[in-house]
């Protein structure tokens, strides 16, 4: 294990996950498109908070939340534990 390969763990482990995704990351996460994660939004169907006219976040909390009451029993990390990405 090289000096770059212990860089590289040690910053992976020192950042905590995200707290806000972007569409393409939490379409990715879950397995969904873009476009179908961006249909859902559009029709209010998703939780997500818009940073000026035209960016589009959506919060790791609320991401949890619909998951728990879409698909009772998942969780966001058993989703990104199932290769979803």
């Amino acid at each position: 294990m090289g000096k770059r390969a212990v860089v590289e763990k040690r910053r992976t482990e020192e950042i905590p996950a995200k707290l806000t995704l972007s569409v393409a990351e939490a379409a990715d996460l879950l397995g969904f498109t873009r476009k179908r994660l961006e249909h859902l939004i559009v029709r209010k169907l998703f939780p997500h908070r818009r940073i000026g006219a035209r960016r589009i976040v959506i919060l790791r909390t609320e991401l949890q939340q619909w998951l728990a009451c879409s698909l009772p029993g998942v969780t966001l990390e058993e989703t990104v534990g199932r290769g979803a990405r």
